[in-house]
């Protein structure tokens, strides 16, 4: 058994921003701002409709049941969009269940629509009901379909005695970007990868899938897992993880 967890992270699709907002010759900053304030106008809320969302980064954890690995992916360097679309898809093809946080409402509409604009072929719009895959949203289950009525995953984590998550909203990722802080942005996606994991491993155990054993576990390997990798960031979230090695 193979399960993906996975997460992504975007700013405004500032492209479009430029060519059809008549907001060419402005600043990135000052494009995502005009698309915001539009937005507010329109409807009375800064949240972008999905397809002017740009994917910049994208973290997943993959359990294979025997080991952990942790793979990210961002658009500082050889990867655009595209590439990192295509690498994604591949591997939910490669899996048996995803895990996401709030995945049905915000980051599988965002793949299908970017999929859409960069056209690539292996995307989730081959398959309009996710048949060929079990995707399980905790936001969406743990409420019982009704996600407002539900706290935020960095409050859900905590309240579970888990590090919680490294900023304190997603609307932050928007200022690093604009900072040049694209691997922090990827370490606090990685971040919302491990604190959904340590979550699902919660939902498994209480479900019955997982054993008080296998619980302590699946967590203890992660601890360790993290600890070994070049990575402060992570190093930080395995400290504060409150398991025993």
């Amino acid at each position: 058994m193979k399960n993906l967890v996975f997460d992504i992270e975007t700013i405004p699709d500032l492209d479009f921003g430029r060519k059809y907002l008549n907001l060419d010759g402005l600043s990135d900053e000052d494009i995502g701002k005009s698309m915001f304030f539009q937005q507010h106008q329109r409807n009375g809320s800064e949240f972008l409709p999905y397809d002017l969302h740009q994917i910049i980064a994208v973290s997943i954890l993959i359990d294979d049941s025997e080991n952990l690995s942790i793979q990210s992916y961002n658009v500082d360097g050889s990867y655009n969009e595209k590439s990192i679309l295509i690498d994604l898809f591949t591997l939910f093809e490669e899996s048996d269940a995803l895990i996401s946080w709030n995945g049905k409402m915000f980051d599988l509409p965002v793949l299908n629509c970017r999929s859409l604009k960069n056209l690539t072929k292996n995307s989730l719009l081959k398959y309009p009901n996710i048949d060929f895959i079990k995707h399980i949203d905790l936001k969406d289950i743990l409420s019982n379909h009704n996600i407002r009525n539900i706290s935020s995953l960095d409050t859900i984590a905590k309240g579970l005695n888990l590090p919680g998550k490294k900023l304190s909203s997603g609307s932050e990722v928007w200022g690093l970007y604009l900072d040049g802080n694209i691997n922090e942005i990827t370490d606090y996606c990685t971040i919302d990868v491990l604190n959904t994991y340590l979550v699902y491993t919660h939902f498994e155990f209480i479900t019955g899938i997982l054993s008080e054993n296998d619980f302590d576990k699946k967590n203890t390997t992660l601890k360790q897992y993290l600890k070994s990798l070049d990575n402060e960031a992570l190093n930080t979230f395995a400290m504060e993880m409150n398991t025993s090695d």
